[in-house]
This record gives C-alpha cells, sequence and structure tokens, in this order.
C-alpha cells in the first residue's frame, strides 16, 4: 500500500464522480413502486450475505449487509404506510 496520499483521494473522487453520473438500475428494479424496490434491495442484501456466509468468511461485510437489508425494510414499510418518498431518507438528517 502506496504511502502517498493523493493514492486515496484520486479513487474517493471517482467514486464520487461515479455517483454523480448516476446509471440504470439493477434489472428487475425499474418497473417496481419505490416501496417494492426497497424490499426488493433488502432481499438482494441478504441474498449477497448468504453468499458470503456459504464462503465461510467476510463475517464484518455480512453484518453490514444485514444492517442495510433492515434499513431497507424500515424504508419500505415507512414509504408503504405515508406519505414519505425514498429520497426523504436520503439525508439521513431524520429518523424514518
Amino acid at each position: 500500500m502506496s504511502d502517498d496520499p493523493k493514492v486515496v483521494t484520486d479513487v474517493l473522487e471517482e467514486a464520487h464522480r461515479s455517483f454523480e453520473r448516476g446509471g440504470t438500475p439493477e434489472e428487475g428494479l425499474a418497473e417496481l413502486t419505490e416501496e417494492e424496490a426497497q424490499l426488493k434491495k433488502a432481499c438482494r442484501l441478504i441474498a449477497a450475505a448468504q453468499t458470503l456466509q456459504d464462503q465461510n468468511g467476510y463475517h464484518t461485510a455480512v453484518v453490514e449487509l444485514a444492517f442495510g437489508a433492515i434499513e431497507r425494510s424500515f424504508e419500505f414499510y415507512a414509504i408503504a404506510m405515508s406519505d414519505d418518498a425514498v429520497h426523504d431518507f436520503m439525508d439521513h438528517e431524520y429518523a424514518y
């Protein structure tokens, strides 16, 4: 690993640019409602965690994916049961 901080900042800048560019949603998500998409994302996170767990490792990543799945499940419920939209939760400034 390099001691040059520019290596890290270059990678972070490229990641930031990637998010700004956006992109097309994963197959199967575009035609879903906002709440259905959140539930589908939760299921995909659980499937990814299961794949990692089956390979007998990456326990920290499995835990993080599980928390992500829980968050998406809350978002599904909040959107389905209120007038909120998914963009209401993007800034993480307010609780559900």
